[in-house]
């Protein structure tokens, strides 16, 4: 394959991974979020208690928290396409069973496995992005990309809302998975997990013969590229661009891959750190509607709507958070992920102090608090995670960090209740501030670190 048509190639494939990945991501939302807009029906149908729901859903949390640990690791053994493509078939399934019975411990059990299959997405995805975009791009590339959790949230809230509306609660689970169904057909008809699976360099190297002079690079490449032959060196010295040839190669560690991220000094220090940021995201993505009408007086329709916007101003934060890490701190991701988190405790204690001041006032800082928040959450679970070990260690990476950060989830549901009841709201943003500062403490022992291999 000579380099004009490789290149072509790569770019068709590279805008092909970003769209479909972003799609799949987003399709594992679909089949998530859809419970918690089926749960005032589900209250009135069968004349549940919020107790019923709730440990259905704990059911789902639980499953997902240990289902992260384990299908990250499958995920590097068995591969992406396999595990992302069992997750949403389960997934699918659940959604079809979960109508049809009204016995509460049967549904803990389908949402429970429902859970389960859902923790393949995340470390999955990641990993294939991870293959087709190189450590030098990753963080402003995994910046746009990780927007899909956030739009994965209000789209799997609008379409699940428009099929109760329109058909009953039952196609709530019904309707989300026909469409999920048609993405998980394009998902395996389309996408390869890695370059080399399509017969192209690894990302690396292809980046590598990017930042050379395209008068050497055509040079080099004179005779049909493959993988077993590497372009000709170049003389960098002094080119301001990343020479990745420099970089040793990345080595084959399968038998001990479980090893090497548990005794990744940045893996570890990013679960940890994401233990605490997830239990606070999580916090505001269910509690802060509750917080505005008890605390600040504002209408139950007008909290909701606004709250929404936690979740757009994480879009932002996402991208920025990325971006920043590229372009101004050479690829390391614990800098802007402290500055960010020491941000959100800042926010938070404003919000807590002024949030009910105006309803304009209480739009901007929950603008803020999506933004400071989402930007070190996509940055220590998707590109800080993969970056810090090799290809083949990325969903175990990603997996274990994001399981880290999904015990903080499953928990923060007694905790907050329990607090609030007893010591008031202003003490759940208290925890808020000190759970933001351990986080930021975490991150910063790994300042320096560079991506695997520099």
């Amino acid at each position: 394959m000579d380099w004009q048509t490789m290149q072509r190639v790569y770019r068709r494939e590279r805008i092909q991974t970003f769209v479909i990945m972003w799609f799949v991501y987003v399709a594992y939302y679909l089949v998530r979020k859809n419970y918690a807009v089926a749960m005032p029906a589900l209250l009135e149908e069968y004349n549940w208690t919020k107790q019923d729901v709730g440990v259905i859903m704990t059911a789902n949390f639980a499953a997902y928290a240990v289902g992260q640990f384990l299908n990250g690791f499958l995920g590097d053994r068995l591969g992406s396409k396999l595990m992302i493509c069992t997750g949403l078939s389960l997934s699918i399934l659940a959604n079809w069973l979960f109508p049809l019975f009204d016995s509460v411990p049967f549904l803990m059990l389908i949402w429970g496995v429902n859970g389960y299959a859902q923790s393949s997405g995340w470390p999955c995805s990641v990993k294939v992005m991870g293959c087709w975009f190189s450590a030098y791009e990753r963080g402003t590339v995994m910046g746009f990309w990780s927007t899909c959790y956030q739009a994965g949230g209000i789209l799997a809230s609008l379409l699940a809302a428009f099929f109760l509306a329109c058909y009953g609660w039952q196609f709530s689970f019904f309707g989300p998975s026909l469409v999920v169904a048609g993405i998980l057909a394009l998902y395996l008809l389309w996408q390869k997990e890695k370059p080399e699976d399509h017969g192209l360099i690894n990302v690396e190297e292809y980046h590598r013969l990017i930042t050379q002079q395209s008068a050497r690079a055509q040079d080099a490449l004179g005779q049909p590229l493959t993988a077993e032959r590497p372009a000709a060196p170049t003389d960098n010295a002094h080119s301001d661009t990343v020479n990745v040839a420099d970089l040793p190669a990345e080595a084959e560690t399968k038998p001990y891959m479980l090893w090497n991220v548990l005794g990744n000094k940045t893996v570890l220090a990013y679960g940890m750190a994401y233990f605490f940021l997830k239990f606070i995201r999580y916090s505001l993505l269910f509690w802060l509607p509750l917080y505005m009408v008890e605390k600040f007086r504002f209408g139950v329709a007008e909290a909701g709507i606004i709250s929404t916007l936690f979740e757009v101003g994480g879009i932002a934060g996402t991208i920025f958070a990325g971006w920043v890490s590229d372009k101004y701190f050479q690829a390391r991701r614990a800098p802007i992920s402290v500055l960010m988190l020491l941000g959100l405790a800042v926010i938070s204690f404003l919000y807590m102090q002024f949030g009910g001041l105006h309803a304009y006032t209480n739009v901007v800082l929950i603008v803020f608090l999506g933004f400071m928040l989402y930007g070190p959450d996509s940055v220590m679970s998707g590109t800080g995670a993969i970056d810090a070990v090799s290809k083949a260690e990325a969903a175990t990476a990603a997996g274990f960090v994001n399981g880290m950060g999904s015990v903080g989830q499953a928990l923060q549901g007694l905790i907050i209740a329990y607090i609030s009841d007893k010591f008031g709201w202003d003490k759940v943003f208290f925890i808020f501030i000190v759970f933001s500062l351990i986080a930021s403490i975490c991150v910063s022992t790994r300042w320096y670190a560079k991506p695997h291999g520099r």
